[in-house]
């Protein structure tokens, strides 16, 4: 399933609209695609001009093609002149975005548990190396203040 967003230039008027978006649609079918949506965003205000040309209407199709025929679609498209800008992306549908786990949470599982691997061997080294292991916590103010000079003066 993909998705198509294109931009009709405004010296083209919305009575022209129709015949333009069309045009698009039998390209689309010509090629063995299917048309599933098609959405007319109304005129916007481009980001920059191109061409000379500050705003356009914006035109979304969703549709279903077979992918050996995308190249073509795309040459198709850009030898329309009343096609500013467009774009074909690919689309999943909700099925698939179920079904597919995010890679990133993986990688971090997999990372923690490599860390904790190596926390652990810290754990059971650390303690045997120092001469003496007290706990922060049980140290009063006063108790702290002294190993911090014995530390300091050594």
């Amino acid at each position: 399933m993909y998705e198509l967003l294109y931009i009709i230039p405004t010296p083209y008027t919305e009575i022209d609209l129709p015949a333009i978006q069309k045009g698009v649609v039998t390209a689309i079918e010509n090629l063995g695609g299917k048309i599933i949506k098609e959405e007319n965003l109304g005129s916007k205000k481009l980001a920059y001009p191109i061409i000379l040309v500050r705003r356009g209407f914006y035109i979304l199709i969703i549709f279903e093609a077979p992918k050996d025929k995308l190249a073509e679609l795309n040459k198709q498209l850009r030898l329309m002149p009343e096609v500013l800008r467009f774009q074909i992306i690919i689309k999943l549908n909700e099925q698939l975005r179920k079904r597919r786990t995010p890679r990133p949470k993986i990688k971090i599982e997999e990372e923690k548990e490599e860390k904790h691997e190596v926390e652990e061997k810290k754990e059971t080294v650390a303690p045997k190396e120092r001469k003496e292991h007290i706990k922060l916590e049980d140290l009063d103010d006063k108790d702290l203040d002294q190993k911090i000079d014995d530390l300091l003066k050594i």
